[in-house]
């Protein structure tokens, strides 16, 4: 009798934490919600009889830690609690829709996360079959579909498919809870995702600044989402060449997330760095050390010390030391990025090129002969296009980007100041595509046109007679043209900028072979 009243009552305790679980979920207090739900997750463990009430109840908890996760990115946890989730449902063979339909969401999401573009279509698209097929009115789960699909279509750069998704997200959004919900605000940050991937910069601005509002109204200012929009803003000024205002925004970012995950979060290694960029390119060199030794601290606590993410602070600290004059120094941070990218994803990764120029910029301060040779190298070790499929792969499951995902999720873009390659990561939650991925095909088929697209990218005539001068063949040209394009410009040079300057030199063919391009 006895062991009955604890029973009875440790299952009353736990529905009670689920419940604030719940509540806490709906208000964005995630780390509130966790501990509830962890809480009763251990109590359902002491039971030692578990009814199908009580495996509901776990289950629940469980996809709602998984949810969670998703929300924070941290997708290998949100995974490990989604499939014990599943395991319930398929242990019970519930066949209830609401369930089935959120097991599939959340796998898409996951399979979205980790790059398999394919996979995650598959399960949304039949979610959201499942959902319309329903005898009922299109609710907000159908709303949380469309969305869905929508970030698929946006890591995919297929931005028109993105935006109607979000359009139909945002129709029934506004009908069903109104235009001041934080819903509705995640549709208008992630619509500003896609103009910011089109370089529609104040359109971006105009949907962030929606989203900030409306936050702002619902939540307050100390959430974690309401950071991540500050942070979306700050890369749109960066990329405008705002550097003011982006620290501005970074700061604001950065002071929700520490009072929000504590000082050594993942999320704040990308924020570091972000702002050792703007140091850098400003030549506040301590600054901007100051900066990447938060992030590399945070970084190797977080994922050990051969994460592709680190060299990405490896690079960029070299770059300091490189224009501090200690080139030891930088040539010792760049051997250490490149041995990480080397033994992680192998010798043809797109980011080794870079390196490497960074390493011949180097030398060259020092008048050493291995410039040349240094040089050289980066442009043999470029890789074919079939093989930097990675950062937009579709059939594979984990790419080389995906497995980057895996563990900080978050988008890695290769971005440079007049000199110099520096590597900078957002979180951005979408993939920009970076025209680098084409210099191999542009190369290999534009022959002596490379000039005409020089000046048509704004290269002026000085600098084309050097590079004719110092480089023997139009394909050797034209390579290193693009490079130093790219490395002056970063991420400004994108595929479609890239596009619209080959289709205003009458080389359409290229451009739709480019533009057709995954």
């Amino acid at each position: 009798m006895g062991n009955l009243a604890i029973g009875v009552t440790s299952l009353q305790q736990i529905k009670t934490l689920f419940s604030d679980g719940e509540a806490y979920q709906n208000d964005r207090k995630y780390k509130q919600a966790l501990a509830c739900y962890t809480q009763a997750s251990n109590l359902l463990e002491s039971i030692d009889d578990i009814t199908q009430d009580m495996d509901e109840l776990r289950y629940n908890i469980f996809l709602n830690i998984g949810t969670i996760y998703l929300k924070q990115y941290q997708t290998n946890s949100a995974k490990t609690f989604i499939e014990k989730a599943i395991r319930i449902r398929t242990v019970n063979k519930w066949e209830n829709q609401d369930k089935v339909t959120q097991c599939l969401d959340s796998q898409g999401e996951i399979k979205r996360l980790e790059g398999d573009y394919n996979g995650a279509l598959h399960d949304l698209m039949k979610s959201l079959k499942i959902k319309l097929g329903a005898d009922r009115n299109e609710g907000l789960d159908v709303a949380n579909s469309y969305h869905s699909i929508g970030m698929v279509y946006d890591d995919q750069g297929k931005y028109a498919d993105a935006l109607s998704m979000y359009d139909k997200s945002l129709k029934i959004k506004l009908e069903t809870i109104g235009d001041n919900h934080p819903s509705v605000a995640d549709t208008y940050q992630n619509m500003g995702d896609v103009y910011r991937h089109q370089e529609k910069y104040a359109d971006a601005l105009s949907m962030y600044d929606k989203s900030l509002k409306i936050k702002l109204e619902t939540i307050g200012d100390k959430y974690p989402s309401v950071a991540d929009t500050y942070n979306n803003m700050g890369v749109v000024y960066q990329l405008q060449s705002k550097n003011a205002d982006a620290l501005s925004m970074y700061d604001k970012s950065l002071k929700i997330k520490l009072e929000a995950n504590g000082d050594n979060h993942p999320n704040l290694a990308i924020t570091y760095n972000n702002m050792g960029v703007i140091y850098l390119n400003q030549e506040q060199f301590a600054d901007a050390l100051s900066m990447y030794d938060k992030s590399l601290k945070i970084e190797l606590e977080a994922n050990g010390d051969n994460h592709p993410n680190l060299a990405i602070t490896y690079n960029n600290m070299g770059l300091v030391y490189r224009k501090q004059g200690k080139f030891a120094d930088a040539l010792s941070m760049y051997q250490k990025a490149i041995q990480i990218l080397v033994d992680v994803h192998g010798e043809n990764h797109p980011q080794i090129p870079a390196i490497y120029r960074n390493m011949a910029n180097c030398y060259d301060q020092q008048n050493r002969r291995d410039a040349t040779s240094m040089r050289h190298k980066a442009n043999n070790s470029f890789p074919h296009p079939d093989q930097l499929n990675i950062t937009n792969q579709q059939s594979t499951p984990i790419s080389h980007q995906s497995q980057d995902r895996r563990q900080y999720q978050q988008q890695i873009l290769l971005h440079g100041d007049n000199k110099d390659g520096i590597l900078n990561m957002n979180i951005l939650f979408n993939f920009v595509v970076d025209a680098v991925s084409y210099i191999n095909y542009i190369y290999e088929n534009i022959g002596v046109n490379w000039k005409k697209l020089a000046r048509k990218l704004g290269v002026n005539q000085n600098e084309i007679n050097v590079i004719e001068y110092e480089n023997h063949g139009v394909n050797e040209q034209c390579m290193e043209m693009l490079w130093q394009y790219h490395m002056k410009h970063g991420s400004a040079f994108t595929k479609l900028k890239l596009i619209n300057a080959l289709k205003g030199c009458n080389l359409g063919q290229i451009a739709e072979k480019i533009e057709n391009m995954q």
